[in-house]
């Protein structure tokens, strides 16, 4: 089975903890050597788990479909006991032989220029970050590609309140604990792969909602804003064709009621009286709400 880029991450992911097994079913059918199977193993002792996991899928992936038979016959054998190896098989299972492919949208003639206006002028927005410093007590101003950080997105509110849980009820060994949720459970999701995951994309409807949420200062506003940088340079969720993010903290300041419409056209002015025509494929639209809480 071909491997796009986001399931060979998940993946390499999901067989950190499991490379000694998997490593060894694959040398005793002869598709890894003896030599493969220590440097992979090695790896895996001393820790570094992302790299080891990485190595053995692209042996892997480099021997061809028996190899491949193998890989997979072992996670179906492993799905048990680790819950989102489950849940990944069953996602690839329900997608069938071809895993989702990150798509590009066509764009009608008469939106290809408003279309670049709007990434030009949410690039120019959003490739800074004003960062407050603490020692100089002045506002800094960075490239935000040179300071973002990435965040560990976990797959639930539910998972979330037993992390918290855990922190509150174990002090010093939350941080074992919660290792041990990423190993078995918690999957990390890239900002790219956000709408994609079986967490959050639900494929039986039209359109899809994701909430993401977070204590206070831990990022959730950078998020937004790298994933609309992203998208306006061209990186990332290019089936949308317009992506149109608000700041629920200046909506806040309006008193009268507002359509979707209007609160579009003063913030993006630029649409016009093209703006029906755009909103004629609902499903290619993404609109973000940040500051919920």
């Amino acid at each position: 089975m071909p491997l796009t880029g986001f399931y060979r991450d998940r993946l390499e992911q999901t067989m950190e903890r499991g490379v000694h097994g998997l490593s060894s079913a694959l040398t005793y059918e002869n598709h890894l050597s003896g030599r493969e199977h220590w440097e992979i193993t090695e790896l895996a002792d001393r820790g570094e788990h992302a790299d080891s996991s990485k190595l053995l899928l692209k042996l892997v992936m480099s021997r061809g479909p028996q190899a491949c038979r193998v890989m997979w016959n072992s996670f179906v054998k492993m799905r048990n006991a680790v819950p989102k190896l489950d849940r990944l098989l069953k996602e690839i299972q329900e997608l069938g032989s071809v895993p989702f492919v990150h798509g590009y949208t066509m764009v009608d003639f008469k939106l290809r220029d408003v279309q670049q206006k709007h990434k030009e002028t949410l690039r120019a927005q959003t490739e800074t970050l004003r960062v407050n410093t603490l020692l100089k007590m002045e506002v800094q101003v960075l490239q935000l590609v040179d300071l973002y950080a990435e965040l560990t997105i976990i797959s639930s509110v539910q998972v979330r309140r037993l992390v918290e849980h855990e922190l509150l009820a174990r002090g010093r060994d939350h941080e074992e604990y919660r290792e041990k949720c990423l190993q078995r459970e918690l999957e990390k999701i890239r900002i790219d792969q956000l709408f994609y995951s079986c967490f959050f994309w639900n494929r039986s409807r039209i359109g899809s909602l994701a909430a993401v949420a977070g204590a206070p200062g831990i990022g959730k506003t950078t998020m937004v804003q790298k994933f609309v940088h992203d998208w306006a340079t061209g990186k990332t969720y290019q089936h949308f064709q317009f992506v149109f993010s608000f700041r629920l903290r200046d909506l806040n300041s309006i008193k009268s009621r507002v359509t979707l419409k209007e609160l579009i056209l003063e913030q993006y002015p630029y649409f016009g009286n093209i703006l029906s025509k755009v909103g004629k494929n609902p499903a290619q639209l993404l609109f973000i709400f940040d500051g919920l809480d």
